[in-house]
């Protein structure tokens, strides 16, 4: 049940995230590959929340790293920001259940994916 609330919790943080970034940010090729990488890891949010069977775990094997090494460079090298460590470890603290998700989903759901052999 915590998932499922963090998984509608975390896509309202999202929406109103990006809805304000669509009115304000310019649109580059970053912005829309970091919206793509995001979307992805909502939906192994979701698929994970809700014990789904979507696409298979290897591919969300390759999302989780994927995600991570992409917040990782967006956030810390791409973006041209400067935030106070707070702001940042808050952010963290937002988005680490996502990772959690990811990385559940693709290495320890063995028995969700049994049936794919």
């Amino acid at each position: 049940m915590g998932w499922k609330i963090y998984s509608w919790f975390f896509l309202l943080v999202i929406v109103a995230g990006y809805t304000e970034a669509i009115i304000t940010e310019p649109k580059t090729i970053l912005f829309f590959l970091d919206l793509i990488f995001t979307i992805y890891g909502l939906a192994g949010l979701f698929t994970y929340a809700y014990k789904m069977k979507l696409v298979s775990a290897n591919f969300w094997k390759i999302c989780f790293v994927l995600n991570v090494t992409w917040d990782l460079i967006y956030n810390t090298i791409l973006q041209d920001i400067t935030l106070s460590p707070i702001v940042g470890l808050i952010g963290l603290a937002v988005c680490l259940p996502t990772y959690v998700a990811l990385y559940l989903l693709g290495f320890k759901s063995a028995n969700l994916w049994e049936t794919e052999k």
